[in-house]
C-alpha cells in the first residue's frame, strides 16, 4: 500500500510537469540529443582522421625505407 501511494505521488507530480512543461521538455530533450549525436560524431570523424594521417604516415615512411634499401642496391651492383 506504502509503495502504491508512493507510486501515484510520483506519478502524479510528473503528470502535472508533463502537463505543465510538455513540448518545452521534449523539445529541450530532443535539442539535447540531437546535439550529443551531432557532438559524438565530430569526435568519432577527428579520431579517424588522426588515426588516418598516421597510417599516412607510416606508409611514407616505408615507402622512404624500401627506396633506400632499393638506392643501396643499384649503387652496390653498380660497382
Amino acid at each position: 500500500m506504502l509503495i502504491s501511494r508512493r507510486f501515484d505521488m510520483i506519478y502524479n507530480k510528473l503528470e502535472h510537469a508533463h502537463k505543465k512543461y510538455g513540448l518545452m521538455l521534449h523539445s529541450s530533450v530532443f535539442i539535447f540529443s540531437l546535439l550529443l549525436g551531432i557532438g559524438i560524431g565530430i569526435f568519432v570523424l577527428f579520431i579517424n582522421m588522426v588515426e588516418t594521417t598516421e597510417k599516412a604516415k607510416m606508409v611514407k615512411q616505408q615507402e622512404i625505407q624500401i627506396m633506400e634499401k632499393l638506392v643501396k642496391k643499384i649503387e652496390a651492383a653498380a660497382l
